[in-house]
């Protein structure tokens, strides 16, 4: 149906009841073979990765994003969604602000190590605002890309000029 509608691409999020996070370097070869052979291309993986309390033991959650780079690097993937953690109820998010900032940087770290790039981050002011500019930033993106046609550099200008001039 998606060659037949002209796109060439998605978003992976699970196959056969299998959350893309879960999947084993197997399981993500004979999934690429289906996909090639229906000239089909992986842009990105809609992953599960940081949907966890900030709280939580941070190594399971580094471990399953590892699996996830090198399930984007099978699939070809060049993208991959990231959450940055839930906040306990009732507390001050402030006071978790460093400790998000960690994890995401060692989660930077260590897709770097599998050639993806910060270039494919945002800072963005999570507020009506900042989400309607990202929501159409990514909306683009996401046009392109159904269209075939490759992402653009400047994909995330918009973004980082409303949150450079919101400060």
């Amino acid at each position: 149906a998606m060659r037949g509608n002209s796109i060439g691409y998605l978003e992976m999020r699970g196959v056969n009841g299998t959350n893309v996070a879960d999947l084993t370097p197997a399981d993500a070869r004979a999934i690429r073979a289906e996909l090639d052979a229906a000239e089909i291309a992986v842009w990105s993986l809609g992953s599960p990765s940081g949907k966890t309390q900030i709280t939580s033991d941070f190594t399971p959650e580094l471990e399953r994003f590892k699996r996830l780079l090198q399930t984007a690097d099978i699939t070809g993937a060049k993208c991959i969604r990231l959450f940055s953690f839930f906040i306990p109820e009732n507390e001050d998010p402030a006071q978790y602000k460093n400790l998000v900032l960690d994890r995401m940087g060692l989660i930077a770290e260590t897709a770097k190590q599998f050639g993806i790039g910060s270039d494919r981050a945002v800072n963005y002011h999570a507020d009506s605002k900042g989400t309607a500019v990202i929501y159409e930033a990514m909306s683009e993106v996401v046009c392109n890309v159904r269209a075939s046609r490759p992402m653009s550099e400047e994909w995330k200008r918009s973004i980082d000029e409303d949150y450079k001039k919101r400060g």
